[in-house]
Protein backbone atom coordinates (compact mmCIF):
# COMPACT_ATOMS: atom_id res chain seq x y z
CA UNK A 1 0.00 0.00 0.00
CA UNK A 2 1.34 3.51 -1.09
CA UNK A 3 0.63 6.37 1.32
CA UNK A 4 0.51 9.94 0.36
CA UNK A 5 0.84 12.55 3.22
CA UNK A 6 -1.44 15.25 2.37
CA UNK A 7 -3.42 13.71 -0.53
CA UNK A 8 -6.59 13.24 1.83
CA UNK A 9 -7.83 14.64 4.89
CA UNK A 10 -7.07 11.02 7.25
CA UNK A 11 -3.16 11.41 6.87
CA UNK A 12 -1.31 14.61 7.44
CA UNK A 13 1.75 16.13 8.50
CA UNK A 14 2.78 17.78 11.73
CA UNK A 15 3.58 21.05 12.75
CA UNK A 16 6.95 19.30 12.56
CA UNK A 17 6.98 16.91 9.92
CA UNK A 18 10.26 15.43 9.51
CA UNK A 19 13.50 15.22 11.12
CA UNK A 20 16.64 13.57 8.80
CA UNK A 21 19.72 13.07 10.90
CA UNK A 22 22.89 11.96 9.53
CA UNK A 23 25.70 10.71 12.01
CA UNK A 24 29.44 9.64 10.99
CA UNK A 25 31.40 8.14 13.90
CA UNK A 26 34.73 9.66 13.02
CA UNK A 27 36.91 11.25 10.21
CA UNK A 28 37.93 7.44 9.17
CA UNK A 29 34.61 5.84 8.73
CA UNK A 30 32.80 5.81 5.33
CA UNK A 31 29.74 5.00 5.91
CA UNK A 32 26.83 7.71 7.09
CA UNK A 33 24.09 6.18 8.70
CA UNK A 34 20.65 8.54 8.51
CA UNK A 35 17.85 8.44 10.18
CA UNK A 36 14.35 10.09 9.28
CA UNK A 37 11.49 10.68 11.79
CA UNK A 38 8.28 11.38 10.44
CA UNK A 39 5.82 13.29 12.39
CA UNK A 40 2.27 12.71 10.95
CA UNK A 41 -1.76 13.09 12.57
CA UNK A 42 -4.02 10.32 11.48
CA UNK A 43 -7.04 10.26 11.53
CA UNK A 44 -7.74 6.22 11.24
CA UNK A 45 -6.01 3.60 12.50
CA UNK A 46 -3.15 2.95 10.08
CA UNK A 47 -1.40 -0.09 12.24
CA UNK A 48 -2.26 -2.71 10.06
CA UNK A 49 -0.84 -1.08 7.01
CA UNK A 50 2.47 -0.71 8.59
CA UNK A 51 3.29 -3.13 10.89
CA UNK A 52 5.76 -6.06 10.35
CA UNK A 53 8.53 -7.98 11.77
CA UNK A 54 10.94 -7.90 8.44
CA UNK A 55 13.10 -4.30 8.80
CA UNK A 56 13.24 -4.34 4.65
CA UNK A 57 10.00 -4.80 4.22
CA UNK A 58 8.29 -1.34 4.15
CA UNK A 59 10.27 1.35 1.85
CA UNK A 60 10.04 4.58 2.90
CA UNK A 61 10.73 7.72 0.64
CA UNK A 62 11.09 11.47 1.18
CA UNK A 63 11.10 13.94 -1.81
CA UNK A 64 11.55 17.52 -1.60
CA UNK A 65 8.33 19.64 -2.99
CA UNK A 66 7.40 16.96 -6.00
CA UNK A 67 7.21 13.01 -5.70
CA UNK A 68 7.12 12.78 -9.49
CA UNK A 69 10.88 14.16 -10.11
CA UNK A 70 12.68 11.43 -8.51
CA UNK A 71 15.37 14.15 -8.83
CA UNK A 72 13.86 15.44 -5.31
CA UNK A 73 14.58 12.37 -3.21
CA UNK A 74 16.06 13.37 0.07
CA UNK A 75 15.75 10.46 1.96
CA UNK A 76 15.49 6.64 1.32
CA UNK A 77 15.05 3.97 3.82
CA UNK A 78 13.05 1.43 5.47
CA UNK A 79 10.44 1.58 8.44
CA UNK A 80 11.79 0.16 11.74
CA UNK A 81 9.70 -2.39 12.81
CA UNK A 82 7.28 -1.85 15.45
CA UNK A 83 8.16 1.72 16.52
CA UNK A 84 5.26 3.24 16.37
CA UNK A 85 2.01 3.92 18.66
CA UNK A 86 -1.05 4.77 18.55
CA UNK A 87 -4.08 5.51 20.42
CA UNK A 88 -7.82 5.82 20.04
CA UNK A 89 -9.01 8.62 22.43
CA UNK A 90 -8.95 11.27 20.14
CA UNK A 91 -10.27 12.10 16.37
CA UNK A 92 -6.81 12.74 15.20
CA UNK A 93 -3.38 11.01 16.64
CA UNK A 94 -0.23 11.60 16.36
CA UNK A 95 2.15 9.28 15.59
CA UNK A 96 5.83 9.62 14.62
CA UNK A 97 8.10 6.42 12.67
CA UNK A 98 10.94 5.96 12.72
CA UNK A 99 12.86 5.07 9.55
Amino acid sequence: MEYEIGSTDRIRFTDNPITIKQEIDDTFTHIIKTSCDINLLVKDYIGDSIFTANDREIEVRVYKNDANSRDNCIFYGFLVPNTYNQDFAEVYTEITLNC
